[in-house]
């Protein structure tokens, strides 16, 4: 049999999947697989919100093997993740919190959503990319609704602990990967997030030689200096500094960071160990990826 691969073949897959994530018990293989963590975590949760759910669960590392495998090399969340990721049409959340700010400052990407001729191809990186440059701004987010920054920084999050999740950076760096980070990603243990903190070491020393993966993660470390929670490596570092030196701080506009800085630079202040290593280096990468972003867009 030829392989399921026809744009005919595609379209049906994608309106089934556009169906599942509308409704997320029409998604069979997600019910047979977490039917265990739905009734144990998401039993209040109706429509898309239990997928939304279970990946707040499988951040929290609370997901039951079952519901986190499916195969050897497949987790079903994970891959209904990807999948989002892949075409924002999937994503119901974040497509109505934001649906007038894409509308307004990403118009073209927006019309693309509504148009007929793309019902049924996937749209990857349309307006999500777009709006991820308006929430790095601080000059353009403040014009964003707090329930599309929520929708936005999810996105983000999310990613941090699989770069496929970042399609567009993924897609970049792809070759980079394979060359830089497949040893160090063993040595780690394998975990999503290695690949991401790879990418940043390897940038940050200048091994990276391909322009647009580099353009890529400094656009991810732009976008991570806006919120302190963004950076889950940097936020573990420094949990106890910022419980005992901006605990009246609030989150956003990088005001967590930036507390953080000035306590690093004060002499009368002493930061953890592990927070003034881990801040020198997060510094030193944001500066880098802000010389890059002035020469190129990001």
């Amino acid at each position: 049999l030829a392989p399921f691969s026809g744009p005919e073949c595609k379209a049906v897959v994608f309106s089934r999947e556009k169906i599942e994530a509308m409704d997320n018990r029409f998604d069979d293989e997600l019910q047979r697989h977490c039917h265990a963590d739905i009734d144990k975590y998401c039993h209040a949760e109706e429509g898309e919100r239990v997928l939304e759910c279970l990946k707040n669960m499988k951040i929290l590392r609370s997901l039951s093997p079952k519901c986190q495998k499916v195969s050897a090399f497949d987790e079903i969340v994970l891959e209904r993740m990807r999948e989002q990721a892949k075409d924002v049409r999937l994503n119901v959340g974040l497509l109505q919190a934001c649906r007038e700010e894409a509308e307004k400052y990403c118009p073209d990407d927006y019309k693309k959503i509504n148009d007929p001729q793309y019902a049924k191809k996937t749209l990857e990186g349309v307006f999500v990319v777009c709006l991820r440059t308006q929430y790095a701004n601080p000059r353009k987010s403040i014009h964003l609704k707090s329930s599309c920054k929520d929708e936005i920084s999810k996105v983000i999050l999310e990613s941090e602990f699989d770069i496929h999740l970042d399609p567009v950076l993924y897609r970049a760096c792809r070759s980079t990967i394979t060359k830089h980070c497949a040893n160090s990603v063993i040595t780690r243990g394998g975990t999503f997030e290695s690949v991401l903190e790879c990418l940043k070491s390897d940038f940050l020393h200048g091994a990276i030689a391909d322009t647009d993966c580099s353009r890529q993660i400094s656009r991810r470390l732009q976008e991570s200096l806006v919120d302190i929670h963004l950076d889950p490596v940097l936020h573990e570092a420094c949990a106890n500094d910022v419980q005992r030196l901006c605990h009246n701080v609030p989150p956003g506009q990088s005001r967590l960071i930036i507390c953080l800085l000035d306590a690093m630079k004060s002499s009368s202040i002493v930061l953890t160990p592990n927070c003034k290593e881990k801040l020198t280096e997060r510094n030193n990468l944001w500066n880098k990826a802000h010389q890059v972003c002035i020469n190129s867009i990001c």
